[in-house]
């Protein structure tokens, strides 16, 4: 997930949640919450630049989502 986070604390919890960085903002929010639904309902390995720990695994949390921190990584 390149680049469809651009902060983590925000954006797990809600990936409604925009930033400036989105150049289309309502395709990023739709792109973010397809992308970490696929992750967490698949178990798939996630990680980026903008991830502050690494690597790891998503889960659904509430409206949005958030790190399975059993399974990340730096």
């Amino acid at each position: 997930m390149v680049d469809i986070i651009h902060a983590e604390h925000l954006q797990l919890p809600d990936p409604r949640i925009a930033t400036r960085y989105d150049v289309s903002p309502g395709e990023a929010r739709a792109t973010r919450c397809l992308a970490l639904l696929g992750a967490a309902t698949r178990g798939l390995l996630v990680g980026g630049g903008h991830l502050l720990r690494g690597f790891g695994r998503v889960l659904p949390q509430d409206d949005g989502f958030a790190r399975d921190d059993r399974v990340f990584v730096a």
